[in-house]
C-alpha cells in the first residue's frame, strides 16, 4: 500500500491524526505520496516540526470535521435506540424527528464506546462495526437504524 493509498483510507475512515500527520510529511518533503506506508514509520520530526504539526491538527487543517456516532433512546420498555452519524447533536435531533415525529431530549455522544462494536447491517447484509460503516456515509447526518429491544 502507498502512502497515496493510506491516506484515502484514513480520510474515508475518518482518521484524522493519521490523515493530518500523513498530509503534513508529504508538504514538508519528508515522505511521497508514491512510497509505500511502511517509510512513515521512519520519519522523525524535530520540537519544531512537532509543535507546528499539532497547530495544523488543532486547526483541522484538511477539514474533516469528525463525524461522531451518536444513539437516542427511541423505547424505554424495550432499551432499544435509534444510531446516527452526524457532525453534532442538533442534526441528530432534527433528523430524529423527521423519522419519529418526536424530538429527542437526551442525544448520546456514543463515538468512543461504539465506534468498534459490530451489528448486522440489513443494507450490505453483513456483521460490520460502525467503524466499517462510516466509510460508506456519504452525507450528515445519516441514519443507521436501531439496536437492542
Amino acid at each position: 500500500m502507498t502512502v497515496k493509498e493510506l491516506l484515502k483510507d484514513a480520510i474515508a475512515y475518518d482518521e484524522t491524526l493519521l490523515a493530518h500527520f500523513i498530509y503534513f510529511a508529504i508538504e514538508r518533503g519528508k515522505i511521497d505520496d508514491e512510497d509505500r506506508k511502511e517509510k512513515l514509520l521512519e520519519i522523525q520530526l524535530t520540537e519544531q516540526e512537532k509543535e507546528s504539526f499539532f497547530e495544523m491538527y488543532k486547526r483541522d487543517e484538511l477539514g474533516m470535521k469528525r463525524i461522531q456516532l451518536f444513539a437516542v433512546k427511541v423505547s424505554a420498555k424495550h432499551c432499544c435506540y435509534a444510531f446516527y452519524f452526524a457532525k453534532i447533536p442538533e442534526q441528530v435531533a432534527d433528523f430524529h424527528r423527521s423519522i419519529y415525529k418526536w424530538r429527542p431530549e437526551r442525544i448520546h455522544n456514543v463515538h468512543r464506546q461504539w465506534l468498534y462494536r459490530e451489528i448486522y447491517d440489513f443494507e450490505t447484509g453483513k456483521v460490520e462495526s460502525f467503524k466499517e460503516m462510516l466509510g460508506r456515509v456519504v452525507e450528515v447526518p445519516w441514519y443507521l437504524g436501531e439496536v437492542g429491544g
